[in-house]
């Protein structure tokens, strides 16, 4: 059965329990500990959601050639022109 927590001092507190042996559980449970699990939950999600759609978009472009500009930048300059 269900007994009420009295304050005892500042930061202890107590209850009136019947001679004998018995069983005490007391529980704390805030809705802001829950509140805040929900939300690290989803900022979790939603960063590793922004990380794979990140990874996937990439495109993976070939490395230029070493010792000269890549193949598309040299048509586009022109063949004798060195400005």
């Amino acid at each position: 059965r269900e007994t009420p927590v009295l304050r005892v001092n500042h930061a202890l507190r107590g209850v009136v329990a019947p001679a004998g042996r018995a069983r005490l559980v007391l529980s704390y449970e805030p809705a802001s500990f829950r509140w805040g699990l929900r939300a690290a939950a989803a900022a979790l999600l939603l960063l590793a959601s922004l990380r794979c759609q990140a990874h996937f978009s990439r495109r993976r472009r070939p490395s230029p050639v070493a010792g000269g500009p890549p193949r598309a930048l040299a048509a586009r300059r022109g063949k004798g022109s060195h400005c």
